[in-house]
């Protein structure tokens, strides 16, 4: 009697953290063949254009039979091997450093104070977050068919982000009759702005953005300009987690002055026992 020899599928791309999602070559995936997904990874199985099996890490066996997989495999399988438009994708679960944004030339923008074309610069960062896997495999498979780098990953949207942020910049200024000469003064409206832009743009990459600041002119010496960032992003901090006694009074001072930003701004949108939840969360050190 002959032994039904079963593959044993594993990641077998390299190991760096440059690579996002790596394809398996092999698209005759038997029933029964194993499967083995490392910690910090999942796998996920797409079938004609959609995902039709998510596996997190560990050892899984596939079979047809399996609950899982048999309504969604039964139309196409074919003597226990699935189709060759099959892909199966290992995606590496890395937290993405933050992506910077800019404009590369000045941009003319129009004061609706004085309705004149003003050229301006605006820089900054913001973090990615991959939320929905299956839209990001699919949205990048037609160019990337083998393999998405973090290159490759920030070059596609620190593209679209210029782009977007360059044509959305003068909208904003001018639909809110922001003066040019106080946009320092506005960078939050502003980002908040920018953020809804970026967030409804790459909703269908399955991205999210986690946080947007915009770099702004803090002071400027004999030495140079310098910049810091605003943060446009706000979240209450833990006053569980910190030790005050090891930080100073301006560290102090900053602090509580940032969680009551954070509910001043949001205290407004919240009902009132959201609101007086989110008040006994940014209560000052």
């Amino acid at each position: 009697m002959a032994l039904k020899m079963f593959d044993v599928i594993r990641y077998e791309g390299e190991n760096t953290r440059n690579i996002l999602a790596w394809r398996h070559p092999k698209t005759d995936i038997k029933s029964g063949s194993t499967l083995i997904v490392n910690p910090g990874q999942c796998a996920i199985l797409f079938s004609n254009g959609r995902e039709i099996a998510r596996f997190n890490a560990g050892k899984h066996k596939i079979e047809i039979s399996d609950t899982q997989l048999l309504d969604e495999f039964k139309s196409f399988v074919s003597g226990g091997v699935l189709q060759n438009s099959s892909n199966l994708w290992f995606v590496n679960l890395y937290d993405l450093q933050p992506i910077g944004w800019g404009t590369p030339s000045a941009i003319l923008v129009r004061d609706p104070e004085t309705d004149i074309p003003v050229e301006l610069k605006l820089h900054g960062n913001f973090v990615p977050r991959i939320v929905n896997l299956e839209a990001f495999i699919l949205e990048f498979m037609p160019s990337q068919p083998d393999l998405i780098t973090v290159d490759i990953f920030q070059k596609r949207f620190r593209q679209a982000t210029i782009g977007l942020i360059s044509s959305a910049i003068s909208k904003v200024v001018y639909s809110n009759q922001i003066a040019v000469i106080d946009i320092e003064m506005h960078s939050n409206e502003i980002g908040l702005e920018l953020s809804k832009i970026l967030e409804n743009q790459f909703d269908k990459y399955g991205i999210r953005i986690e946080n947007l600041v915009i770099t702004e002119l803090r002071e400027e010496t004999e030495f140079g300009r310098f910049f810091g960032f605003e943060t446009v992003t706000l979240c209450y901090l833990d006053n569980q987690l910190v030790r005050k006694d090891l930080l100073t009074a301006e560290e102090i001072a900053w602090y509580d002055a940032y969680q009551e930003r954070v509910y001043q701004t949001i205290a407004p949108l919240l009902s009132s026992d959201e609101a007086a939840w989110l008040r006994s969360k940014t209560l000052p050190l």
